[in-house]
């Protein structure tokens, strides 16, 4: 198993907005040296398997679902209706088990609909070992047992997340997230603005 490097998480910019983009710059920059050293990666546009295997909706801070939600709001209304109808059923168990399909994954062209606003851990998967199961899919897991990831350095998934955590919070399923963007859409108090407006938290 190729090493994880030590420097992911390290750095924290003072706006949310600035230290999310740096966090995804580390990232991409860690994608980019992997790519670049072994040439051809699994993981590109076209295959989309660990899109259609999830174990549950993403979980993700709310600097993450923010940009997801920029991202869902540039899309034209009866797709953003049929992602909003996805996520609920996700969310109400409706999913074929034991797989959740993304939400925001384009049925047909096998794409995400927010790529460019996609969160961390879709723009780490493949490319991140963590202590508790490395970030990839079989495919990847064939090469590093084929000893073709040797010598590569790849990025530190634990570290990453602490960081997220760290900056942004804990995270939260997107269903949730959804529901809060909603209700503050509709001129209800979010739940935990209305805590800290109570003097509770």
């Amino acid at each position: 198993m190729p090493p994880a490097a030590t420097d992911d998480g390290d750095r924290a910019p003072a706006s949310a907005c600035a230290a999310l983009d740096a966090l995804y710059t580390q990232i991409a920059q860690r994608v980019g040296a992997a790519t670049a050293a072994r040439g051809a990666w699994p993981c590109a546009k076209g295959c989309d398997g660990c899109c259609r295997r999830l174990a549950a909706l993403p979980h993700v801070t709310a600097a993450e679902w923010q940009r997801m939600a920029e991202g869902l709001a540039l899309l034209p209304a009866a797709e953003q209706a049929a992602i909003r109808q996805r996520i609920d059923v996700a969310a109400r168990g409706g999913a074929a088990p034991p797989h959740v399909v993304c939400p925001f994954l384009h049925d047909s062209s096998g794409a995400c609909s927010i790529y460019d606003h996609r969160p961390a851990a879709c723009r780490m998967y493949g490319f991140y070992v963590a202590r508790s199961g490395n970030q990839w899919c079989d495919i990847v897991q064939a090469l590093d047992d084929n000893g073709e990831l040797n010598g590569l350095i790849l990025g530190n998934f634990d570290a990453m997340a602490r960081q997220l955590q760290r900056q942004f919070g804990p995270t939260r399923p997107i269903n949730e997230w959804l529901a809060e963007s909603a209700e503050s859409a509709h001129g209800a108090v979010p739940v935990k603005q209305a805590i800290v407006d109570e003097g509770l938290a």
